[in-house]
């Protein structure tokens, strides 16, 4: 730095290089200020008002001042969307003074320092006062969802209005709500109907939670899109390979980005199988006789295949038979079999007496069972023991023998009556 006189003036001169560090040095200083700024606007809650989290549209809303009827005479209930541009137009009806308050803080209208002109963008939205023809307005936007107050500062609690800021969103709903799948190769769809609220639009994302494994998810399509007010569809769809049979939940999450739903259907997974009935669980036969009662057989859950039927005494007694000792069953149908219950007679009948009889009948590895009561008695008295074939013929001979008598007896009294 070197002085220099010139004319009574004192001159001094400073180095270029240090002015110009100083000034590189301030610079940086309010470029990395800018930059924090900048960062923490983009890192504060969707929620601040300086930052709106949903893109809403444009309202005007028109109230008149009237004391003490209200707002436009009856406080009306004021409905709009988070993230709308809402601008109250205010006028007073009965020439009277007003002033507009938006309790969007809920603390009530006691503390008025928010009110013009000490208002700023994060007080609660307040106007001017107005009277007589004047008019003025109010600008915001309802960046806080839910139900607030709205009001006359100079006439409360005669002008007290209900504002509600609605979230956009979505619903989800399921048909059918529950279904049925069989353990195997089967499968099962529902439809999930998805629904703007509030104005929403924009793109859900589906993905599901089952409640414990072994259900095989998937969706058609995926994602969803829609328009303010639309809706769309994606069919589900459920499979199921070795997963246990019960009762399971599916839990069908929609997102998109922080706006959230879900929804549940319930799913029932069973095995297929049989069910095995008979007409008559107890029969009786005398000996030398049969007694017949019908199994029936019922296809469970989508069973299909052949079925082989055996019967077992539980000691010797009588025989037992099947009309058809294999069956088939279609899925959801139906199939019967007569079972035959005999008791000799005879030189050799079978005891009387009770006799368990189990019907059983199997698929493979699957195999169910069904006992038949059956009761053996003995011939009625006077018949002897002798085979009913034996008594049939017996009867017949007398029958033959009766008859030539009769016939010879005729013919001897013809000839006596000849001449």
């Amino acid at each position: 730095m070197q002085p220099l006189s010139v004319s009574g003036w004192l001159i001094i001169y400073y180095r270029c290089s240090r002015l110009a560090l100083a000034t590189a040095k301030i610079a940086l200083r309010t470029a990395s200020a800018l930059f924090l700024l900048g960062l923490s606007l983009l890192l504060l809650p969707q929620t601040h008002q300086l930052l709106p989290s949903v893109r809403g549209s444009t309202r005007t809303i028109h109230l008149v001042g009237y004391y003490p009827a209200g707002w436009n005479s009856s406080d009306p209930t004021i409905t709009v969307q988070q993230g709308d541009s809402v601008t109250i137009d205010l006028s007073s009806g009965d020439g009277a003074p007003h002033q507009f308050l938006l309790d969007l803080d809920r603390d009530g209208i006691s503390d008025q320092s928010n009110c013009p002109p000490n208002s700023s963008p994060t007080d609660d939205p307040c106007s001017m006062t107005f009277s007589g023809s004047g008019t003025t307005s109010v600008t915001f936007t309802a960046n806080s969802a839910g139900t607030f107050k709205y009001y006359c500062t100079i006439h409360y609690p005669y002008m007290e209005g209900t504002f509600i800021v609605k979230v956009p969103g979505f619903s989800m709903s399921t048909s059918p709500s529950s279904l049925g799948v069989i353990q195997g190769s089967s499968s099962n769809s529902s439809t999930i109907t998805l629904t703007s609220l509030n104005g929403f639009s924009g793109t859900i994302t589906l993905g599901s939670t089952v409640s414990q494994a072994g259900l095989n998810l998937s969706f058609n399509p995926t994602t969803v899109t829609f328009s303010a007010g639309g809706s769309g569809t994606s069919t589900m769809t459920v499979s199921t390979s070795t997963t246990p049979p019960g009762f399971y939940t599916v839990t069908i999450n929609g997102m998109s980005g922080s706006t959230t739903n879900t929804t549940t259907v319930d799913i029932t997974v069973t095995i297929p199988d049989f069910n095995i009935k008979t007409s008559f669980p107890s029969l009786s036969v005398t000996q030398g006789s049969t007694a017949t009662t019908i199994i029936t057989l019922t296809s469970l859950s989508g069973f299909k295949g052949a079925l082989t039927l055996t019967g077992t005494v539980s000691q010797p007694g009588p025989t037992i038979t099947f009309s058809s000792t294999s069956v088939t069953l279609s899925s959801g149908g139906i199939a019967i079999s007569n079972m035959t219950v005999s008791a000799a007679g005879g030189t050799y009948p079978t005891a009387t007496g009770s006799y368990p009889v189990t019907v059983t009948v199997t698929n493979g590895t699957l195999t169910h069972s069904t006992t038949v009561e059956v009761t053996v008695g003995s011939i009625p008295s006077g018949t002897g023991t002798l085979p009913l074939t034996v008594l049939i013929g017996v009867a017949a001979g007398i029958i033959a023998v009766a008859g030539t008598a009769i016939y010879l007896v005729g013919r001897r009294a013809a000839r006596s009556a000849q001449p």
